[in-house]
């Protein structure tokens, strides 16, 4: 495997925009990212998107084509990765192991999420399906349970207490 530098990098700020929609979120990161790589679109070998829900979410398939293209990326591998919530960072991965292995020069890790387009149920129900729905889920074993559970014990052991579940 040879080197690999990142030399750019860019991104939105975080929060809620309810007059913004994923493609232009991630539009502004990935062009922040060339810019500050001093990088032309027309210079990208391979496209990775890291995105867990964008189909369930923005009601969008086939984002990262759709997406890289917006940013001007055309006639490359598009590729979209979905890894919970790790789909980024495997993005980046595989954007790595692209360039080490000497397959591409340039290439362009992007990640996006865009929750608030859909109502509170609908967005828990999308996130819960990252777990194991014939088993953890059924069980009540969802992300927002399993993560109250964390911050439960963590607290109840700063205070010397034992945690109990809630009735």
């Amino acid at each position: 495997m040879r080197p690999v530098a990142v030399i750019g990098i860019g991104k939105t700020a975080f929060g809620a925009f309810p007059d913004r929609d994923l493609r232009s979120l991630a539009v502004e990161a990935v062009q922040k990212c060339l810019e500050d790589g001093h990088a032309a679109p027309s210079q990208v070998e391979a496209f990775y998107l890291g995105n867990f829900a964008g189909p369930a979410f923005a009601g969008q398939n086939h984002l990262a084509p759709y997406i890289a293209s917006a940013a001007g990326i055309a006639g490359v591998s598009a590729t979209r990765i979905e890894a919970a919530c790790a789909s980024s960072g495997s993005a980046f991965f595989h954007a790595f192991s692209g360039v080490a292995a000497g397959l591409y020069d340039m290439v362009v890790a992007a990640g996006v999420e865009k929750m608030t387009s859909q109502p509170t149920a609908v967005v828990t129900e999308i996130l819960a399906s990252a777990g194991e729905l014939s088993g953890e889920v059924k069980a009540g074993a969802t992300f927002p349970a399993r993560w109250r559970r964390c911050a439960t014990c963590t607290s109840s052991e700063r205070r010397g207490s034992t945690w109990r579940p809630s009735p």
